[in-house]
């Protein structure tokens, strides 16, 4: 059964912090794909992540799902990475938030 975890863009999201989740992504035997209304698109190919990033809006809804023997596991370092990311502007302002 997949996991799925909802984020909301609050800031841009940069080509550095693509990079580390395709990476972070990629270490994970499971599938993990984040889906945009009818699009979805593989995490750990690098080129369908930064045309999803970089067409999001501030406020617009993602959602991750993950499939696979460490589905468990990918989920929580996904949820983590993006609690994780702060706004380059701000030190208190997370560019992700989940519900």
């Amino acid at each position: 059964m997949p996991h799925k975890s909802v984020f909301y863009l609050q800031e841009a999201f940069n080509s550095q912090k693509i990079i580390e989740f395709v990476t972070m992504t990629s270490k994970f035997s499971s599938d993990v794909y984040i889906q945009v209304g009818n699009n979805s698109y593989n995490s750990k190919a690098i080129l369908g992540v930064v045309n999803l990033i970089l067409t999001l809006k501030k406020g617009e809804k993602f959602t991750v799902s993950v499939n696979g023997e460490d589905a468990e596991y990918a989920e929580v370092e996904i949820k983590e990475f993006f609690a994780g990311l702060k706004s380059p502007h701000s030190t208190n302002k997370v560019l992700f938030k989940s519900r």
